[in-house]
């Protein structure tokens, strides 16, 4: 039978950032596959970055995903997604508020030495404090998910980034963080592992689906499990990512689905969890796909 990779590869993790204020400048995207770039001046369709927020044993945690968006501004097509808060994955969401800021429209960043600065514009001055019901912890985190977004869809993976809000011409805090804040280790940042391919909800009609994503695990070491629609283990093996210990690492794995029956799984991936590291639970990612 014939075999269907669901596997877009991992885009280049290096960026070319476009007209976005970052004249002359090639920035590195280590953990924000960025996507195919789209011709300046069209509507092509592009799949750009977002992060969104997840549980982990370890609180609140960043996930990437990637959405398809018009338009030859990734910055703007990678922030409407995000304020669209509509996640592929039901385990993710977004802590902004919609209607937040004045337009995505109104981004702009500029690069000073080895710092990229993002400029976003407040809607409101409502949205200068943190609303009712956001924890402290969650405005700071609604921050990083906006400036973590912006980074990937610049292709900068660089710590030195930041994010200045304005209103009306001056600085002012979002949430109740003030502006300038800064892009925060990865290590307490992202979510240890991510599942980027199948997307949710995926159909598969081959013999094989190939899996990819982002891991910072023991050793490097991967593993993963495919459940039934019961949540009982059907499949389990792993992969090695390309390295550990310091940021994500890409990984992907060929799973050998031949022998399941037509019907919904879910695959997962999660960190290594050595033996002896007591309170240390693994941090899993799944994603459900359909098996026609």
């Amino acid at each position: 039978m014939p075999t269907r990779s669901l596997s877009r590869a991992l885009a280049a993790l290096a960026g070319v950032v476009l007209a976005l204020g970052l004249t002359g400048c090639d920035l590195a995207g280590k953990d924000a596959p960025g996507g195919a770039q789209p011709t300046p001046g069209t509507d092509a369709e592009v799949r750009v970055p977002a992060y969104f927020v997840g549980h982990t044993p370890r609180g609140p945690r960043l996930y990437l995903e990637q959405h398809d968006a018009g338009g030859s501004d990734r910055l703007t097509a990678a922030a409407e997604a995000l304020l669209a808060g509509r996640p592929r994955d039901p385990d993710y969401r977004s802590l902004l508020p919609r209607g937040s800021l004045a337009g995505t429209g109104r981004v702009a960043a500029h690069r000073t030495g080895d710092r990229v600065t993002f400029s976003v514009s407040v809607a409101s001055h409502r949205w200068t404090r943190r609303p009712h019901g956001l924890s402290r912890e969650e405005a700071r985190l609604a921050v990083q998910e906006l400036l973590y977004t912006l980074r990937a869809a610049a292709g900068d993976g660089s710590e030195a980034a930041r994010i200045e809000f304005r209103l009306d011409g001056r600085a002012v805090p979002f949430l109740g963080v003030p502006s300038g804040a800064t892009a925060a280790p990865r290590v307490r940042t992202l979510a240890l592992v991510n599942v980027l391919e199948p997307d949710d909800q995926a159909v598969v009609t081959g013999d094989t689906i190939s899996a990819s994503g982002l891991a910072d695990s023991f050793e490097a070491h991967v593993p993963w499990q495919v459940l039934d629609d019961r949540g009982r283990r059907v499949l389990n093996g792993f992969t090695t990512a390309q390295g550990w210990g310091t940021r994500l690492y890409p990984w992907q794995a060929s799973v050998d689905i031949s022998s399941l029956q037509p019907g919904r799984y879910t695959f997962l991936a999660k960190t290594s969890n050595p033996s002896g590291r007591e309170g240390f639970e693994p941090t899993e990612d799944t994603k459900t796909f359909r098996v026609s």
